[in-house]
C-alpha cells in the first residue's frame, strides 16, 4: 500500500527486502519489491529485477508488471509480448485475462 501511495517508501522496502529473504521463492514478495524499487529508484531497475525472476521463475503476474512497466516507458512492442506471455502462462490463475486482454487494446501504435 505504502508503494502504491508513494508513501514510507524506506519502510515498505526493508518491508519487502525482508520477505524475500524469508522466503525467497516467493514470487509476490519479489512483485512488491520490484513496485517499491519503481517508485524509489525508477523503472530500470525494477524491470531489472522482474527480467531475471521471469527467466527463473516465469508467472503470468511477473509477465503483467513486466507488460506494465515497458508501457510506462513508452515499448509497446515489449509490453505487448510480456502481456501476451502473461495470458499463455494463466493457467496459473494470478492474473485475470480479460484484464490483460483490455491493456493490450489500449496499447496505442
Amino acid at each position: 500500500v505504502w508503494a502504491m501511495q508513494n508513501k514510507n517508501l524506506d519502510r515498505a522496502y526493508d518491508y519487502a527486502m525482508t520477505l524475500v529473504k524469508m522466503n525467497t521463492s516467493d514470487i509476490g514478495a519479489w512483485d512488491l519489491l520490484s513496485h517499491v524499487v519503481e517508485k524509489k529508484e525508477g523503472i530500470g531497475n525494477a524491470l531489472e529485477i522482474l527480467e531475471r525472476i521471469g527467466e527463473v521463475s516465469p508467472t503470468s503476474v511477473v509477465y503483467e508488471h513486466l507488460g506494465d512497466l515497458y508501457r510506462k516507458q513508452g515499448d509497446k512492442e515489449r509490453a505487448k509480448k510480456s502481456y501476451l506471455r502473461a495470458i499463455d502462462l494463466s493457467d496459473d490463475y494470478l492474473i485475470v485475462v480479460p484484464h490483460v486482454q483490455k491493456k493490450i487494446r489500449k496499447l496505442k501504435w
